[in-house]
């Protein structure tokens, strides 16, 4: 069933469990009314994930483009309501117009450092191709890594403000 409840007899049963209810027929005999009601748990369930600024995902009937919280009813097999909610983070790729003059990373084939410039406060963060963190600090305006630990490799720059991470750069080492 899908309600939480039903009503049956006057009563509003909440339970699994067997009810009988007493009726009188038009000629005045007893009936007996059986219900044998299951009441199947009902799921919430939330899921986390990420999207690429130009990707889109389907969450039920809803195509998801944008970072928010989602939220669908879906049916369990046994016909149950089950509420799922989806919490999307955005990672925006590239730099848009109004940020290129707010952001910048340097050099793109670094030796030993990379430099990043921005607006206020941001959390930057370097990965390698894999997505592994290899790099993470926390900044106000500026901020040098140091590479000579890293292996030669290509890697990822963010910056992360206000909730927006912006994919910068592939660096190469």
């Amino acid at each position: 069933m899908h309600a939480r409840s039903l009503l049956f007899a006057g009563k509003r049963l909440t339970q699994t469990g067997i009810y009988k209810d007493v009726q009188k027929t038009y000629q005045g005999a007893d009936s007996t009314i059986v219900l044998n009601l299951t009441i199947n748990k009902a799921y919430s369930l939330s899921k986390d994930t990420t999207l690429m600024s130009d990707q889109s995902i389907q969450f039920g009937m809803q195509e998801i483009t944008k970072a928010g919280t989602y939220t669908e009813q879906f049916y369990t097999q046994a016909g149950c309501d089950s509420i799922v909610t989806l919490n999307v983070k955005m990672i925006v790729t590239g730099l848009k117009e109004n940020d290129s003059d707010r952001i910048t990373v340097y050099p793109i084939n670094a030796q030993n450092e990379i430099h990043v410039e921005f607006q206020g406060e941001a959390l930057l963060i370097v990965t390698d191709i894999l997505g592994r963190v290899v790099l993470q600090t926390k900044a106000h305006k500026k901020h040098t890594f140091q590479l000579d630990q890293l292996p030669e490799g290509i890697y990822i720059v963010f910056v992360k403000q206000n909730e927006i991470e912006h994919k910068l750069f592939e660096i190469r080492r």
